[in-house]
């Protein structure tokens, strides 16, 4: 029973670790709208001095 529940974990903390190299990826490489960052128009946003 222990073997079975090392493997299991061993399985959900493999799909864990897919999926969030696969959102990281998919987030870094999305269209320019859905993308954090633009290379092309750097902007540093740092407030108002109003």
């Amino acid at each position: 029973m222990r073997i079975l529940t090392t493997v299991a974990a061993m399985f959900v903390g493999g799909a864990i670790a897919a999926g969030s190299v696969y959102g990281l990826v998919a987030s870094q490489t999305a269209a320019p709208t859905d993308s954090p960052a633009n290379v092309d128009e750097v902007v540093f946003d740092y407030g108002s001095n109003n």
